[in-house]
C-alpha cells in the first residue's frame, strides 16, 4: 500500500550479562550515526488518558487510570449457529470491547457486566445513550468513521459540524463519557490540516494504521507507519488528548491493499511503536466473525471458522461471506494467542504507559540500519518507582544501538522483551534483532 507523507518479572539483570569485550558492538568501532528520532518525549507534563468511564485524567492513579486493551467488533449472542460472548475477549486479556453497532443495547450492557469488560458503543441512538449513562461498564461512544477522507474537503467539514452537534446531543444526556471517531491514518499533503483538525474534534484522538501489506512488509514504520502517525496525532493535539490506536490484527484484499495477517513479532512491534510515540490505549481490529467476513476481512479468534453462516438483517441479504483457507485459519488462531500474551504483558506495565516522559536527557546512535534511516525508537518514562526505557526496532532487519544517558546509571533490568543490551562504560549497547522490543528498568547511580 502506498501513501504520501506530508512534510512536516521476568526479572533479568542485564548489567550482569555480556560484559566481556566480545559482547555487543564495540564503543570504538566506526559507522555509528546519531538518531534524533530515536528519542521520543511527548508527555513531560503528564499523559492524557481516561478512567474506565471515559472521564479525562492526566496523572496516574492505580485505582482509577484506565489503559484500554480493546477488541473491535465484539459480539454477544448466537448468529448463524455460532455463539459469541464478551468472555472470549476477557479470557484473552482484553479489558475493552468495541461492540458491533447492530447489537441490541440491553444485550451489550448485560454481556459487558457479566464479562467485567468496558464497552465502546458505536453510532448510539439517544435511547442507547440513556441506557448507558449510568452503566459502569461503558467507556465511550464512537459516532463516525474515517471522516477526514470524505470525497471532498467541504464534505469532511460538514461531517465535522454534524459530529459536534451529535456530540452535544450525547453530552446533554451523558456528560461524562468520551465521544470520538476512528479516523483514517493520513491523507495527501493538501488535506493534512484537515486530518489534524479531526484529531482535535473528539474527546479522544483515535485512528487506524495497518502497515502489513503485500510481500514486502519489512517495517511497521515508514510514510504512514505506526509511530509516525501516532507522533503526528500527539503533535496535532499538543499532547492534550488521550490517543487510542487501532492496530492491525487481520488480513484482507479490501480496497486492493493486500493486507496480510501480521506475524506475532510484527504485531508486538506495532504495539510498542504506538506506545513509544504516545498511544494511551490499543484496540485490535478485529474479532473474526460473520461481521468481518461480510466485509472481506479475516480477523483473529481462538476458533476461527472456514466459513460462517449469514444470519443477521444488518448484513445485506445474499451477501457472500469470505471463506478462509486452512493457513489463514491457523494464522488467525496464532495471532489471537500472541495478542493474548501481549495483553497480559501490557496490563502488567500499565503504570509505565500512563506515566510522564522523564526530563532526563540521553543520546542514541545506531549502526547497520538497512531498511529505514531511523528504525530504533525509545521513550524514557518516570514512574513512582523509577525510570523505565521503552524501545522498539520497527524494521525486520537487525540494528546496532548505543545509548548514552546524560545522568549516572548503575544497572539495567529487563522487564519485558528480548533485547540483549548491556551497560558498558556508562553506555547501553547491543544489537536488536528485527522487530525487537523491550522495557528496561534503570537503576540510577547515587551522585
Amino acid at each position: 500500500m502506498s501513501f504520501s507523507r506530508p512534510a512536516p518479572r521476568f526479572s533479568l539483570l542485564v548489567a550482569a550479562l555480556l560484559l566481556s569485550a566480545c559482547a555487543g558492538p564495540g564503543l570504538e568501532d566506526s559507522g555509528w550515526q546519531r538518531s534524533p528520532l530515536a528519542v521520543q518525549a511527548p508527555y513531560p507534563e503528564g499523559v492524557p488518558h481516561t478512567d474506565a468511564q471515559g472521564r479525562p485524567r492526566l496523572s496516574f492513579d492505580p485505582a482509577r487510570s484506565f489503559f484500554p486493551l480493546g477488541l473491535y467488533h465484539g459480539l454477544t449472542g448466537t448468529f448463524g449457529g455460532v455463539t459469541y460472548s464478551f468472555e472470549t475477549a476477557t479470557d484473552a486479556g482484553h479489558n475493552t470491547v468495541v461492540a458491533w453497532g447492530a447489537l441490541d443495547t440491553d444485550s451489550v450492557l448485560a454481556a459487558a457486566e457479566r464479562a467485567g469488560v468496558q464497552v465502546i458503543m458505536s453510532l448510539p441512538t439517544d435511547e442507547t445513550v440513556r441506557k448507558a449513562r449510568d452503566h459502569p461498564n461503558v467507556l465511550g461512544f464512537d459516532i463516525d468513521h474515517e471522516p477526514s477522507v470524505a470525497e471532498t474537503e467541504a464534505e469532511s467539514l460538514l461531517r465535522r459540524d454534524r459530529f459536534l452537534v451529535r456530540r452535544s446531543e450525547i453530552r446533554a444526556i451523558d456528560p461524562d463519557r468520551s465521544v470520538f471517531t476512528v479516523d483514517y491514518p493520513t491523507v495527501r499533503p493538501d488535506r493534512f490540516d484537515l486530518w489534524q483538525l479531526w484529531k482535535n474534534t473528539g474527546d479522544v484522538a483515535s485512528f487506524w494504521t495497518y502497515p502489513v501489506a503485500g510481500e514486502d512488509a519489512v517495517s511497521v514504520g515508514g510514510p504512514v507507519g505506526v509511530g509516525e502517525t501516532v507522533r503526528w496525532a500527539t503533535d496535532a493535539t499538543a499532547a492534550q488528548k488521550p490517543l487510542w490506536f487501532v492496530g492491525q490484527a487481520f488480513e484482507s484484499p479490501l480496497r486492493d491493499f493486500d493486507w496480510r495477517m501480521p506475524e506475532p513479532r510484527q504485531l508486538r512491534a506495532m504495539a510498542y511503536d504506538a506506545l513509544v510515540h504516545g498511544a494511551t490505549g490499543l484496540i485490535w481490529f478485529s474479532l473474526d466473525s460473520f461481521v468481518t467476513r461480510a466485509g472481506r476481512v479475516i480477523g483473529i479468534a481462538p476458533d476461527a471458522q472456514e466459513q460462517y453462516s449469514l444470519e443477521h438483517p444488518h448484513i445485506r441479504n445474499g451477501q457472500n461471506l469470505m471463506r478462509a483457507s486452512s493457513s489463514q485459519i491457523e494464522g488467525s488462531r496464532r495471532l489471537w494467542q500472541a495478542v493474548s500474551r501481549l495483553n497480559r504483558e501490557l496490563a502488567a506495565h500499565r503504570e509505565i504507559w500512563l506515566s510522564p516522559t522523564s526530563r532526563l536527557d540521553y543520546d542514541v546512535e545506531i549502526r547497520g540500519a538497512k531498511t529505514s534511516t531511523d528504525p530504533f525508537r525509545t521513550h524514557l518514562k518516570r514512574t513512582r518507582d523509577g525510570l523505565y526505557l521503552i524501545g522498539v526496532n520497527v524494521d525486520d532487519s537487525p540494528v546496532d544501538v548505543r545509548i548514552r544517558p546524560r545522568f549516572p546509571l548503575a544497572a539495567l533490568e529487563l522487564r519485558a522483551g528480548d533485547a540483549p543490551l548491556s551497560l558498558r562504560d556508562g553506555r547501553i549497547v547491543g544489537t536488536l534483532q528485527g522487530f525487537a522490543t523491550f522495557v528496561l528498568k534503570f537503576e540510577q547511580a547515587s551522585s
